[in-house]
């Protein structure tokens, strides 16, 4: 192209570099893709016009990036923590509305739901905020002292400790939104529930009054900001479910980036209410209207800040400008080829990717059934265990070994293992998400056969021995060796043995994705056993389907083992099977020869 045409082309982007660098607040992200493509263009330049004023001036463009950096103050400037709250972090508000008003409608109806269920069922709170508060605070009213629990001495050690565990909680709200917003949701409702459950007790004291004034003190800050955190965990979620024209891992990126600067937010509101929990709270004798007046500054304060300013920004070229960002940068759609070499997080994307097609049809033919087929039998097996009460709180007996467990539940167990690598490997191999009896007539004996082999060591041996052998045949040989079974349609000796000798060769490089597998396997149970567990717990005593409670503890904790093994698997032969491919191709060049085999085929640029 001509020297005008060039210039004609990308003045644009040269003049918004410009703009930027005469900012005294720069977007970073912006600043480094427009380098990028102004240094392509002073390449460009450098090649057809060496002599022209182009190259000069692109010379000169690129230089004042250079030095904008080197000016960069290293330290954190007041005038930036002010640039955040004043305009970034309300930008991030306005963009993500709804999920804030969805977490905030979420917490509500949890509110709801834990003031209906307390009028209902007066042990209630006792359920979910334990025995040992329920009577420390009884003890409290009856000595005339309600709110006698916020009386600690240990002032600084009260801050500290409120202020991490409220952390904790956001941090747990908004790393769950990874598992597509139902587990920030669930530490929602709990809280929620929590709460409602809490100012119901109080409420049946005749205390409510006295209870909202105390509580909410530090209330208001501390509640709007898990709030907060968990429209942070639907942002983040969201991004992973609904990419839209993105690539989901650059999708995941661009939501995670915005859920961080909305998390970043609720630092000093926990800071803020862990001060007043515990040097104003605890002055349970201030005046009615000094409370109110606390609670009420609280509210505009949040309000101001995550309401009002946000909305005030509406409709400025600000925030068209910033809406717009991630329309201007060009994304590729996500490719499912399994001839490709990924890393461990680009396996981890597409695994995900693929559990979101597939669920459906895995809740259908596999966890749904599975579930009930096992609670029933567990119901069954617990109710006619031979155990006291005192052998049952020393043994607690498990159903996942031979001794009470016996033939039906290994038999079940297997069942569902085998039906999900059949469902697995067909999705993989013939991209269908179906199981037809010819399919199932043709390899379940097979996968039957292999679910034994990884579950017989666990269920029948001790639980070391048990670990060594499943080390020593490696789960990644299963999984791989029924893909293949279905790809060449026989297992033949050969296939078995070149399989195996696979795996233990390439041992080290399966270790990350058992380890993700294992780490989400980890959060499923924090997630279950943060709330959901107990209010289930309590649900089946209320049905007295067991003589003694610790069989309803032992009843779920099983099924909640059994659901979260069956929803880690597709997890983990996803990223098995990625990883697979992706060592074939680094060592075999799979990737290539595919390549070089549909050349000719169509139009493409390496032609």
């Amino acid at each position: 192209m001509t020297e005008s045409q060039f210039i004609e082309k990308n003045k644009e982007k040269w003049r918004e570099l410009e703009n930027l660098l005469a900012r005294e607040e720069k977007d970073a992200d912006r600043l480094h893709q427009l380098f990028v493509e102004v240094s392509s263009d002073l390449s460009y330049a450098r090649t057809f016009y060496a002599n022209r004023s182009v190259r000069l001036y692109l010379n000169n463009l690129t230089q004042q990036v250079f030095d904008s950096m080197s000016r960069r103050s290293t330290g954190i400037r007041f005038s930036s923590v002010v640039e955040f709250f004043r305009q970034i972090l309300p930008l991030e508000v306005l963009r993500h509305r709804n999920a804030f008003l969805v977490s905030f409608l979420v917490f509500v109806i949890s509110v709801g739901i834990g003031i209906i269920s307390s009028s209902n069922n007066p042990d209630f709170a006792r359920v979910i905020l334990g025995d040992e508060y329920i009577n420390l605070t009884e003890d409290n009213i009856n000595s005339g002292d309600p709110m006698a629990i916020y009386k600690d001495e240990r002032k600084v050690d009260m801050f500290l400790g409120i202020t991490f565990n409220n952390i904790q909680v956001a941090f747990l709200a908004f790393v769950l939104g990874l598992f597509g917003t139902f587990g920030t949701v669930v530490v929602l409702m709990s809280n929620g529930i929590m709460l409602g459950a809490f100012q119901y007790f109080f409420y049946s004291k005749g205390l409510f009054l006295t209870s909202f004034l105390t509580i909410w003190i530090h209330g208001t800050i501390e509640i709007s900001a898990i709030i907060i955190a968990g429209a942070a965990g639907i942002i983040l979620g969201n991004g992973l479910l609904f990419p839209n024209t993105y690539d989901r891992l650059l999708s995941l990126q661009i939501a995670a980036k915005s859920a961080l600067k909305v998390l970043l937010g609720t630092v000093p509101l926990f800071v803020i209410a862990g001060i007043l929990e515990s040097y104003v709270t605890r002055h349970t004798d201030l005046e009615d209207a000094v409370k109110c007046s606390i609670i009420a500054l609280s509210l505009l304060f949040i309000l101001a800040m995550w309401v009002l300013l946000p909305y005030r920004l509406r409709g400025r070229d600000i925030v068209r400008s910033d809406l717009s960002e991630n329309s201007r940068m060009h994304y590729t759609p996500m490719s499912i080829n399994k001839f490709e070499y990924r890393t461990v997080g680009e396996s981890f994307i597409l695994a995900v990717a693929q559990i979101r097609q597939l669920m459906g049809p895995y809740m259908k033919y596999i966890l749904i059934p599975a579930l009930t087929v096992f609670a029933l039998i567990s119901w069954y097996l617990l109710n006619t265990v031979d155990l006291n009460y005192e052998e049952l709180h020393e043994q607690r007996p498990s159903l996942f070994i031979f001794k009470y467990g016996g033939a039906s539940i290994f038999l079940t167990l297997v069942l569902s293992l085998a039906l999900a690598i059949s469902l697995l490997t067909r999705y993989l191999s013939e991209n269908r998400s179906d199981l037809d009896l010819a399919y199932t007539k043709r390899f379940f004996p097979w996968f039957f056969l292999m679910s034994v082999v990884i579950i017989a060591p666990v269920y029948f041996l001790s639980s070391w021995f048990a670990i060594i052998l499943l080390c020593i045949l490696t789960p990644q040989f299963i999984f791989i060796l029924s893909y293949l079974l279905v790809e060449k349609g026989n297992a033949a000796p050969e296939i078995i043995r070149s399989t195996y000798l696979f795996s233990v060769r390439n041992y080290f490089h399966f270790i990350p994705p058992i380890g993700i597998a294992l780490f989400f396997s980890w959060m499923l149970i924090v997630l279950f056993q943060s709330g959901i567990s107990s209010y289930i717990i309590s649900f089946v005593r209320w049905h007295e389907i067991f003589e003694f409670q610790i069989l309803d503890e032992i009843f779920i904790q099983q099924i909640i083992v059994v659901a979260v093994v069956l929803l880690v698997i597709p997890l983990l032969y996803f990223l098995l099977l990625s990883t697979y491919f992706s060592q074939r191709c680094w060592t075999e060049a799979l990737d290539l020869k595919e390549k070089l085999k549909k050349f000719g085929e169509g139009a493409n640029v390496m032609e």
